[in-house]
């Protein structure tokens, strides 16, 4: 005598682990589908990147590392240079420095 979890994988054409897997995970947490993985907690809020931005607009010759020792300063938040550029490209501001020989 053949399983339910067998008949219904034959039906569905998965295997009868997964079939089982399904049918627990709809008994125990009472949902089908994948749960959805939780983000990375922000570093900056839309305000500290908007002031971030507004630093830049006013003096353009700013580095990424100095930006990151003002929002050290002056917002609370230690965040990596690399960060600091993330933020900025994601506001379209990727302005380079003037190469000097």
């Amino acid at each position: 005598m053949e399983s339910l979890c067998e008949k219904i994988s034959e039906i569905v054409k998965r295997s009868h682990s997964t079939v089982h897997d399904i049918i627990k995970r709809y008994k125990t947490n009472n949902q089908v589908e994948n749960k959805l993985k939780k983000a990375h907690n922000r570093i900056f809020t839309e305000a500290d990147e908007r002031y971030l931005v507004r630093k830049v607009k006013v003096n353009t010759f700013l580095s990424a590392p100095k930006l990151a020792i003002i929002a050290e300063n002056e917002l609370g938040e230690k965040a990596s240079s690399s960060t600091i550029r993330n933020v900025l490209h994601m506001k379209n501001l990727t302005v380079r420095k003037a190469f000097h020989k």
